[in-house]
């Protein structure tokens, strides 16, 4: 489990080359879950921005993270590094985890994706409406 001691919880827009090679400890939502023979690609979400976290096979939470499902909230404590990605200048390799909450059921609304979705539902599942980016941009600006 997560060794909380000593270590300050930090967003993950504050992320930046001073943190590479440093161990940070991070949270937020699994906003998107790839799942290689090799390696596994968590994309992270706090309310500040994303970055990927990296779980290689070697690591002893690879099976239990494999099963993880998006919008699981996690505790990471990892060790930050340059990311290969285009996407994301850096990525945090994953050292330790801490599950601080499951989606009871499957997700009504994909927070991750631009699918339609009725007005209905939306109001319905406003909390988790609130989450999607096209959304959140309207609270930004």
């Amino acid at each position: 489990m997560l060794d909380k001691k000593n270590m300050k919880v930090i967003q993950i827009s504050q992320i930046n080359k001073e943190y590479v090679g440093r161990k940070v400890v991070i949270r937020g939502f699994i906003h998107d879950i790839r799942i290689l023979s090799k390696m596994i690609f968590l994309e992270i979400r706090d309310v500040t921005g994303k970055i990927q976290v990296v779980v290689s096979k070697d690591n002893e939470s690879y099976s239990e993270v494999k099963h993880l499902s998006k919008e699981t909230i996690l505790w990471i404590k990892g060790e930050v590094t340059r990311s290969s990605a285009k996407k994301y200048e850096h990525e945090v390799i994953l050292k330790k985890y801490k599950v601080i909450s499951t989606p009871v059921s499957s997700i009504p609304i994909e927070v991750n994706t631009h699918k339609q979705v009725n007005i209905g539902k939306r109001f319905k599942y406003r909390y988790l409406d609130l989450r999607r980016p096209e959304v959140q941009i309207v609270f930004k600006t």
